[in-house]
């Protein structure tokens, strides 16, 4: 089994300068060896990753030939691909993430016993057995570490057995160890007749051993491509030899990455004394040794030996094979499997739906203690319409707080389907069955509670209409805030967009104006038939200071830029003094540093347990302290700068204000169009009622856009004893009316606007000819406030 690419170019399709991402990149993969892709950031490592996966996004375009095997495939299933940033559900455990994955991708016609067979090996393989039944985690739950994260991530590709692995920096953001242990494995892969490429950017010593081949990119060309252990001898015949105690990594990469010439440049004008450094590679431009190097392979004997190896894997005859993408399993057995999965992590993350409806009961005792019995009574028609309007106005808003979680287990999907392990269908059907159950129990909890204390309709068909008309609502709100998850994929502006939409739908309802007065053009027609709500009512160093940081495994250039250092190891203090001592310290205890490894390195090898069980090897000869001038800043300096930082971050954060000042303006146009030129008459005066407790309501419930969902309840709770729902003359006395009715700043808000817009009006009667009917008196008598006060 071989892959070989050959003078592989991408470029920007669009842009006017036509970058290059890759030039000419050309060389081979055999199996049972595992290669490296190096080179600093920005020199290509991911592009060749995904060009050998045929992962290229559309607005680039590619040359050269790809062959597998002797064949041109751009994708097939003979090739695996692994992210650097892989995502799970973190409610589900290490071992049914792998089975559930298996049940997707492997063919149907294998037995439960023989996946079952296939899910074990992998984790065996992986070395997961200690973590198989541990959850992933999550925000609420503590799970797996990131090394076995990323082991886990590998072997969810492993479990179709492909012939080519691809692996993008596999270890990034894991200790020294974690990341042996990760390459250790992908040898094992790769000893077991398997291709293995991975990229990565500044391995260990000992990880750097295990590679057997090395790809050096800089800028998108080779700068060496060849055997690892050749590397150190092609750069000292090229006159860059690596330095004794020197990581050969972080030589390759000093040697080859331009941005050392502007950091050069840049501390140059500064006023800092910088350290002198006897490394060759330093004093001079990192352009020039990066041309000196390609010149150099390009006519060394390195090169030629890999051309005419390239030409001896070539097949006389290319043959093309049609892209096979996807997984073997049938779509029925995908969406009883994902339907399985997330109804599963549904279940275990209290945030997704147990949360929602603990507040949707207590909406539910809010709302039933609130209107108690409501009777039959005159006054209390009008109770009974702000009733319904609150039950479902709160209860669709509320079901805005999922989005939060279709965002991450969409992230999921899109990582999932871009590897052809199921399609869109299978994903959204799953997703609306596992959900139903939950739907159903929410509109239940919470209408049983609010029929029954309200005494609403009586009779079991009118129950059930009741809910079932709550169900529907909730569940085309659930359904919207998965397309605005899949459109806005930021949470934040994702509940905007979500609340706007929702509002949006929810104006042309009885909830606000009597569908009759509703202006014919746009809102009435087509507006009010598509509105849901319509048919749901209707039915984070200067100078002079200390400067103290935590750093894992700095480069040797790095390191020797430190004056103190403290090396701690479970917990206690191994060393601290100078870091220039360190090494003779750790000479002097029986563990020289050895030459070809980094001296940040060998300490982290020797009081690392994780290689060999060694912890707290050395424990005597710390330092006197530093010892420093602290610094003391007044309260009214902190008090400007914190000022001075929070208007700039509410400036330039388009979610913090800008985004939800965007709704308030379109809110209040469509609220101007839904309600324009009301007038004076007998229809207007609940409608001018509305419209303010409509204005005043939604508007505070905006504000909440950059808060949690639960926070809304808070809300909600100091809303609900003002005029909005119910008139403060008919509130239940206990709790209620005293003294929530006088802390509620609603209560005096809304009380405030009402009599800035009735006292002095005068509304026709219902009958022609009698009195006007004055403001001051529908105050009084309709809304319960007295023209002095409450």
């Amino acid at each position: 089994m071989v892959i070989l690419w050959e003078d592989i170019t991408v470029q920007h399709r669009f842009l006017e300068d036509k970058k290059k991402l890759l030039s000419g990149i050309t060389g081979f993969a055999e199996a049972g060896r595992i290669m490296a892709v190096m080179g600093p950031s920005g020199s290509g490592k991911t592009t060749l990753l995904d060009s050998l996966a045929g992962r290229l996004p559309v607005n680039v375009v590619v040359t050269g030939n790809i062959l597998i095997n002797g064949k041109r495939s751009l994708y097939s299933k003979e090739v695996s691909y692994v992210a650097q940033e892989e995502l799970f559900l973190g409610t589900l455990t290490v071992k049914e993430t792998l089975t559930y994955s298996a049940n997707t991708r492997l063919p149907s016609k294998m037995s439960k016993e023989e996946i079952n067979k296939v899910v074990e090996e992998t984790i065996m393989e992986m070395g997961l057995e200690d973590c198989a039944d541990t959850r992933i985690g999550n925000w609420h739950c503590r799970g797996i570490s990131n090394g076995e994260k990323k082991r886990l991530s590998i072997g969810l590709e492993i479990l179709t057995q492909p012939h080519v692995l691809l692996l993008d920096e596999p270890t990034t953001g894991l200790d020294s160890a974690s990341a042996f242990y990760v390459i250790q494995s992908l040898c094992h892969i790769a000893l077991n007749g398997k291709i293995v490429i991975c990229s990565i950017h500044q391995p260990s010593s000992e990880t750097f051993d295990l590679f057997d081949d090395l790809l050096l990119l800089s800028i998108g060309e080779t700068v060496y491509f060849g055997e690892a252990n050749m590397a150190l001898k092609f750069f000292a015949d090229a006159g860059l030899p690596c330095p004794s105690r020197r990581n050969p990594s972080d030589h390759f990469l000093l040697c080859i990455n331009l941005d050392f010439d502007l950091l050069t440049s840049t501390l140059a004008r500064s006023q800092l004394d910088l350290p002198s450094s006897s490394n060759s590679a330093l004093g001079t431009k990192k352009a020039e040794i990066r041309e000196t190097l390609i010149r150099s392979y390009k006519g060394s004997g390195i090169m030629i030996n890999a051309r005419r190896r390239i030409q001896q894997l070539k097949p006389n005859e290319e043959q093309k094979i049609k892209p096979n993408i996807g997984s073997s399993a049938t779509w029925w057995k995908q969406l009883c499997t994902l339907t399985k999965r997330s109804f599963v992590n549904m279940t275990r993350d209290i945030g997704y739906y147990w949360l929602r409806m603990v507040f949707y009961i207590l909406i539910g005792i809010t709302v039933g203690t609130l209107y108690f019995h409501i009777g039959t009574a005159n006054n209390s028609i009008l109770d009974r319409g702000k009733c319904v309007s609150f039950i479902y106005g709160f209860n669709i808003c509320l079901s805005c707080g999922g989005l939060p979680f279709f965002i991450e287990e969409l992230k999921v999907f899109y990582g999932e389907r871009s590897k052809g392990h199921y399609g869109e269908a299978a994903f959204v059907v799953s997703n609306i069955i596992s959900s139903f159950p939950f739907l159903v129990l929410t509109s239940l909890s919470s209408g049983i509670i609010i029929y029954f204390m309200v005494q609403l309709h009586p009779g079991l068909t009118n129950f059930a209409f009741f809910c079932i008309d709550l169900f529907c609502c909730i569940s085309v709100v659930e359904c919207c805030m998965m397309i605005v998850a899949s459109v806005v994929p930021n949470v934040l502006m994702g509940l905007g967009t979500g609340t706007g939409v929702i509002v949006f739908m929810m104006m042309p309802s009885l909830l606000f104006r009597p569908l009759q007065d509703i202006p014919k053009f746009f809102w009435r027609y087509p507006m009010s038939y598509l509105s849901f709500t319509t048919w749901a009512v209707q039915n984070i160093a200067h100078d002079g200071r200390i400067v103290i940081c935590c750093i894992h495994q700095p480069r040797g250039e790095v390191f020797n830029l430190f004056d103190d250092l403290v090396l701690l190891s479970g917990g206690e203090a191994v060393y601290f003094g100078e870091a220039t001592m360190t090494v003779k310290f750790f000479a002097d205890a029986g563990f020289p540093c050895p030459t070809r490894k980094s001296p940040p390195e060998h300490f982290l090898g020797c009081v690392s347990s994780e290689f060999n069980g060694v912890a707290a090897l050395i424990q005597s000869k710390n330092e006197e302290p530093l010892v420093g001038k602290i610094y003391d800043t007044s309260r009214l300096k902190q008090l400007c700068t914190l000022t001075n930082r929070s208007i700039l971050n509410m400036t330039r954060d388009i979610g913090y204000y800008c985004l939800r000042i965007v709704f308030y303006i379109l809110i209040s146009v469509r609220a101007g169009f839904h309600l324009f030129n009301i007038g004076t008459s007998t229809e207007a005066i609940l409608t001018r009622g509305k419209c303010d407790g409509f204005l005043v309501g939604l508007m505070i419930y905006i504000c909440l856009g950059g808060v949690p969902f639960y926070h809304e309840e808070l809300k909600v709770f100091m809303m609900v004893p003002s005029n909005i729902f119910r008139s403060l003359a008919d509130l239940p006395k206990f709790f209620w009316r005293y003294p929530m009715s006088y802390i509620s700043y609603t209560t005096w808000s809304i009380q405030g606007q009402f009599k800035n817009d009735l006292i002095g009006l005068e509304f026709e009667p219902e009958v022609p000819g009698d009195t006007k009917i004055k403001g001051e008196e529908i105050l009084n008598n309709m809304f319960g406030i007295r023209n002095g006060g409450t």
